[in-house]
């Protein structure tokens, strides 16, 4: 084995319902995935130095011990004793907690290599047991529904070109707290169904293909994140006046984006959002 550049995709979450939580305390989802391509990089190399265990070398943010690069290769020997162990150096441009699905695209990335190049068979509820977001980015589609926990997906191609616009914000976001919190909201109460979230992003991915605006895109977490930090309305403000059509906060958080119809109006409203003083980056995706 050689040393391999693989490119890691990230995600914004077009719409995103959660509807219901399972007993092995995973919830169901109905949410509309759109790609985000080369959001982080990683370079593979057989590690000929230590020769028994996976070497990860991270720069840029720190990674729990048990991540999801090394349940990546927990998975994939699992299902094939032939991958030696391997140096992995990641450059980390997306902070955790960011909503983005980079540890998922990192997973992605790590996956798609092990399966082309040993011929690991992975299916998708094998790929969803890594991350919710796994099944899509390890998929290589653009647009796709997902439901259950993100392993069954339906292609929903746009033909129509979009930019995106992706702020990070200075806070990030507690995905298990965040579900935490759905739970308690919907204490006693009936959850979306699943047909109710399809209905809602068929009608986004249709909005957008035809050239409407649809301003905020429906989200579960948004309404407790806007709560929490306000400061997301002066972006999102600012994205109706530039004439965004959509806009909105991906998965549970803390990331927000919007949409542009020309890569002018992207760069335009990306250079607009990053002056505000509690953004820690706002770029052009």
């Amino acid at each position: 084995m050689s040393g391999v550049l693989l490119q890691s995709p990230g995600k914004i979450n077009l719409t995103l319902t959660v509807t219901g939580r399972r007993s092995d305390g995973f919830h169901d989802l109905s949410t509309l995935f759109f790609r985000l391509p080369a959001v982080e990089m990683l370079t593979l190399r057989p590690d000929k130095v230590h020769n028994v265990n996976d070497m990860l070398v991270v720069r840029g943010a720190p990674l729990p011990a048990r991540n999801t690069i090394t349940r990546s290769f927990e998975l994939l020997r699992r299902k094939s004793g032939r991958i030696p162990p391997v140096e992995v150096e990641l450059s980390k441009r997306i902070p955790p907690g960011s909503g983005l699905g980079s540890g998922s695209g990192n997973a992605a990335a790590i996956l798609r290599w092990g399966a082309a190049r040993y011929g690991v068979p992975l299916q998708p509820a094998e790929l969803a047991s890594v991350g919710a977001d796994v099944p899509f980015l390890y998929s290589g589609e653009g647009c796709a529904l997902a439901t259950g926990v993100g392993e069954c997906l339906q292609p929903m191609p746009l033909a129509r070109p979009l930019w995106v616009v992706v702020l990070v914000p200075r806070w990030s976001s507690d995905t298990a707290a965040a579900f935490a919190g759905i739970d308690a909201a919907r204490a006693g109460r009936q959850w979306g169904t699943a047909e109710e979230g399809e209905r809602v992003a068929r009608s986004v991915a249709e909005d957008l293909e035809r050239g409407a605006s649809v301003g905020m895109l429906p989200n579960d977490f948004a309404g407790g994140l806007l709560r929490l930090h306000p400061e997301y309305r002066r972006f999102f403000d600012l994205a109706e006046r530039r004439g965004a059509p959509a806009w909105g906060i991906t998965g549970s958080g803390s990331s927000a984006f919007a949409l542009a119809r020309c890569a002018g109006e992207a760069f335009h409203l990306a250079a607009a959002g990053e002056r505000f003083p509690w953004v820690r980056c706002c770029g052009v995706v």
